[in-house]
């Protein structure tokens, strides 16, 4: 009769892979609920077996018989692992598993992204609890805790000794070798799940070769059906351990026969889902994208030093968690010799060869003694060959840097949800597991006081620190994801309803939001909204376009403001609507401010001579709180009048006290000679050579040399200000990247752009011309190109040419770039070349880069300039320009100063927050909180003046305005300010 149990069962798991059931009920109740019932079918009927065999009573009581032993599980578990109660949907399986359930596509099971992976636990959540993420993640640790519990009793079942299983069962529970299995919960649900039922599986199958009762293979061959069929792709390997359970010496003997009619049993199902599953189903898809991804030929030779190098690394992180490599102290505990990259990456091939040199021997080893029934020995294969066997998931680690030398940079990363730890080696981990267990056992049994202390040391060392690892490797995807996803999409979800009626949003802050950067861009909401539901956009063009489409009532139109940087969140909906469906006017709002006048304030130092530190005249305005959804017109009258009194010697300073109008991080904001400043007079003197400037000047720096510094950067403004830039082979991809960028005077901040800076970055064709078009024709004698720190080693120019047109239209060759152009010194620390060009008067100039060391060229600033500045080197004219900013001790400097454009310019800065963002503003004196603060510069003229410009909050409360007046020592009123 079991036999016939067991002939029925491999028929019916062939009729299961193919999914019939599932075709078969789509129409009826779904894409998502006829896909788990699919999925789950066999692994009900496996339970239904069970709990109808006679087998209950005999399970119950020996779970009853290791309650302890589960509740240290259970403990250690929520411990190590239980950070991931507050991950949040911030992978891709909401867009590639959920949204074509949302969406109904019928062809979903079938889709080779889909198919055979451990999926269903995870649509079975979505089906019922919808966007609720802290559900998701209860069920993925209760089938973690069942996947270490499972291991637990196969142990326990093998050796049976409570000790061994629980040893081998904790390590498992807390290692953060797998650590990445977590960061996907479509992974942390099924891969467990599947994991446990495969080891249930295990277990039986263990029974039965002891016992030889036909019930045990009948349940063994039910569980194996259900983790093949709910995730073949995680754990097709372990099919070698059921082969190994069944060759392996048993008291009961049977014979081959036998032997290979149970192993083609297993064989049969196995080769049955590949067959009807994998390649129908796109498998020869996968594998050529996997292919082509990693730059791999399929028709090329086997390489085994790349082959070789894949398998160390993968045995490396099996053995050793990445993420010891990430603790500097650790590293440096290990020796300083690791921190040599050189070292390090040979240090992670040998720890990997050696351990896979390390398995095969004890698995040889123990292979000869299989005779003897020894439960050590059947473990050690047992263990061994869940390890080997797991290896056909190397070649995936073809797709990272196939050189060593990016082994150290991959294998210490804590990068979520990409490390610590790696889930292709979730399988295999269950060896590992049971070999430390087996260790421990061996270590604790050796005769001598000294050897079970140094196995309980090795006991709490290993399982603390394991512990720790994973915790931290948690908290780090927790805060530097979860968080602030969790923040934005709960409230976006409470905003937005899910009733499948068509609906449009808003984002009113174009700054990217964790929707726009997460797996799929803000369509990853699919996996929750119909496709036909929902559109988003932060662009208002597009948002009127559609309003005016009639497509969307004013009720199904919702607007948010985001501060990605601080996660906080305002639902705006309502001023929305009146303003775009009611055509609500905003009324003139006047802007008052604290005092109305402000001038240079001079501060006395003492020093090895006089000096006055001149505080630029600044004025604030009172609390505003409006909102302000579009940009909205300021306009300011203003006046400034020179100070006819000037203290000489001063500098440009501002020194911050402990209750400062503005937080100290303001003043580094204004880009262009940004003042010093500092929190006391003694911080100036030690972190500012103000006496080494006095020193030089008393006879190394000649008074004409510093005048004429000044008329040279006069003429480089003069001839900035009429060019026209256009480029070829534009990133169009980053809206931070604008040819204009390249003369707007501003040398990108080291090591990363300001989130509100622009710059030029080419595209992956070369070569990149360059046309920078004068306004009249310009003398024109060197030009400068530089590239920002962070780009040099890829991006800056190696070859390129420099044509001039004296009429605009035909180039001729006036210089070129190459080694002989590059100098040592840049204004950023960056890279920079200085191009001597064939002197002459041009209409335009056109910069043709040929060559760069290996990525698209990067450029963040091209200066053009006169013959006449080639009588200082670029480093001089940067050096002195600042002494000359800085210490001002003549009159004659003052006036070739005022002539500066950049001399002239006051600052326009803006506040707008929410009121939880301003109150930490508000708490915060040193630092400006993300997001919040905006910059704009204007040219100052002497006398009164209005300016005229839109301020853009981008749907927050526009807080305070605050203007700051030119270096050059005057005073500044405002007369009126209002926006409207």
């Amino acid at each position: 009769m079991t036999l016939m149990w067991i002939i029925a069962a491999i028929f019916y798991s062939i009729m299961s892979f193919n999914a019939g059931l599932y075709v078969w009920l789509e129409s009826r109740i779904g894409v998502g609920w006829s896909y788990v019932i699919d999925q789950s079918l066999p692994m009900v009927i496996a339970v239904i077996f069970l709990l109808q065999s006679n087998l209950v009573r005999p399970i119950a009581r020996t779970i009853s018989q290791h309650k302890i032993q589960i509740g240290i599980l259970l403990t250690a578990g929520v411990i190590a692992h239980g950070l991931i109660l507050r991950y949040y949907f911030f992978a891709e399986d909401s867009s590639s598993i959920l949204t074509p359930v949302t969406n109904g596509a019928a062809g979903f099971p079938f889709h080779y992204i889909i198919n055979g992976y451990p999926f269903a636990s995870f649509v079975l959540s979505y089906l019922l609890f919808g966007t609720n993420a802290w559900f998701y993640n209860i069920v993925s640790l209760f089938w973690f805790i069942f996947a270490a519990v499972s291991l637990y009793f196969l142990v326990f079942v093998i050796s049976n000794k409570k000790s061994i299983a629980l040893l081998s069962s904790l390590y498992f529970a807390t290692t953060p070798v797998f650590l990445d299995v977590f960061s996907w919960q479509a992974n942390a649900q099924g891969m467990p799940l599947v994991l446990g039922l495969h080891i249930l599986s295990f277990i039986f199958l263990y029974r039965y070769s002891q016992k030889r009762a036909s019930i045990y293979y009948l349940l063994s061959l039910l569980f194996f059906i259900a983790s093949v069929k709910m995730g073949f792709v995680r754990i097709a390997g372990l099919v070698f351990g059921l082969f190994a359970i069944l060759w392996m010496p048993a008291k009961r003997k049977r014979s081959i026969i036998m032997r290979l009619g149970e192993s083609f049993g297993i064989g049969l199902v196995w080769l049955g889902f590949i067959g009807i599953r994998l390649i129908p189903g796109g498998w020869s898809a996968v594998l050529e994208g996997v292919l082509k991804k990693s730059n791999v030929v399929v028709a090329s030779p086997f390489r085994w030093d790349i082959y070789s190098e894949r398998l160390a690394y993968y045995m490396a992180q099996l053995v050793m968690p990445n993420a010891i490599g990430a603790f500097p102290s650790m590293r440096m505990w290990i020796g300083s010799l690791v921190l040599n990259p050189f070292i390090e990456q040979y240090l992670i091939y040998g720890i990997g060869l050696v351990s896979l040199i390390g398995f095969i021997i004890i698995g040889f080893l123990a292979l000869f003694r299989l005779k003897n029934q020894h439960w050590v020995t059947k473990i050690l294969v047992f263990s061994v060959v869940l390890i080997l066997s797991s290896m056909f998931y190397v070649p995936l680690y073809i797709t990272t840097k196939s050189d060593l030398l990016f082994f150290p940079f991959y294998f210490s990363r804590i990068t979520p949800p990409y490390g610590p730890g790696a889930r292709y080696v979730f399988a295999a981990a269950v060896g590992v597991s049971t070999l430390f267990g087996v260790g421990l056992y061996w270590l604790w049994g050796k005769k001598g006081i000294v050897f079970g202390r140094v196995g309980w040391i090795v006991t709490l060392v290993v399982l603390m620190g394991n512990s720790m690892v994973s915790i931290q490797g948690h908290r780090g995807i927790v805060e530097g994801i979860s968080n602030k996803e969790r923040a934005l999409i709960d409230k976006f979800f409470a905003m937005v309803p899910r009733d499948g009626k068509p609906k449009l949003i808003y984002s009113v802050n174009p700054v990217r939001n964790a929707l726009d950067v997460n797996v799929a861009g803000w369509r990853w909401l699919y996996g929750f909204y119909r496709t036909d539901e929902l559109f988003y956009s932060n662009d208002v063009r597009e948002i009127r376009n559609l309003i005016e489409s009639g497509i969307y009532t004013k009720d199904r139109f919702f607007a948010f403001y985001a501060n990605p940087e601080t996660s906080v969140f305002a639902n705006i909906s309502g001023m929305a609507r009146r303003i775009f469906f009611e055509k609500e006017n905003s009324i003139p709002v006047p802007i008052v401010f604290e005092e109305a006048v402000s001038e240079t304030e001079f501060t006395k130092i003492d020093t090895n001579g006089t000096l006055y530190l001149a505080k630029r005249p600044m004025l604030t305005s009172r609390e505003i709180g409006e909102r302000l959804l579009l940009p909205t017109m300021l306009e300011i009258s203003l006046g400034q009048n020179i100070l006819p009194d000037v203290q000489f010697p001063f500098s440009d300073a501002v020194i911050i006290p402990k209750e400062a109008r503005v937080p100290g991080q303001f003043w580094w904001m204004i880009k262009e000679y940004a003042p010093i400043a500092a929190r006391s007079i003694q911080e100036i003197l030690s972190s500012f050579t103000v006496l080494s400037f006095q020193d030089r000047l008393l006879g190394e720096i000649n008074l004409d040399d510093r005048i004429q510094i000044n008329r040279a950067i006069q003429k480089v403004d003069l001839i900035r200000q009429g060019i026209r830039a256009s480029v070829s082979g534009l990133d169009e991809t980053d809206a931070r990247v604008r040819a204009q960028s390249l003369i707007d005077g501003v040398f990108v901040s080291d090591p990363s752009p300001a989130p509100d800076e622009i710059f030029y970055l080419g595209n992956n064709n070369l070569p990149i011309e360059i046309i920078l078009s004068f306004a009249e024709s310009t003398d024109v004698g060197r030009i400068l190109l530089n590239t920002p720190k962070n780009m040099v080693s890829e991006r800056m120019p190696l070859e390129g040419v420099v044509y001039g047109s004296r009429y605009g239209e035909s180039y001729v060759k006036i210089g070129r770039i190459g080694e002989d152009t590059k100098i040592s010194w840049s204004p950023n620390n960056g890279g920079m070349h200085a191009v001597t060009v064939i002197p002459g008067i041009y209409r335009s100039v056109k910069i043709v880069i040929t060559q760069t060391p290996s990525a698209p060229v990067s450029l963040d600033e091209i200066v053009i300039e006169p013959v006449s500045n080639r009588q200082y080197s670029p480093d001089k004219i940067f050096e002195l320009a600042g002494v000359n900013w800085h210490y001002v001790n003549d009159f004659s400097i003052q006036e070739t100063l005022s002539s500066l454009i950049r001399y002239k310019t006051m600052l326009l800065a803006w506040v707008c927050a929410e009121d939880a963002d301003w109150s930490k503003q508000n708490q915060n004196q040193k630092t400006l909180i993300g997001g919040l603060w905006h910059f704009r510069s204007f040219p100052l003229q002497h006398g009164r003046q209005t300016v005229q410009t839109a301020l853009d909050c981008s749907g927050s409360i526009l807080r305070k305005i605050i203007v700051v007046g030119s270096p050059n020592p005057s005073s500044l009123e405002v007369y009126s300010a209002r926006i409207q």
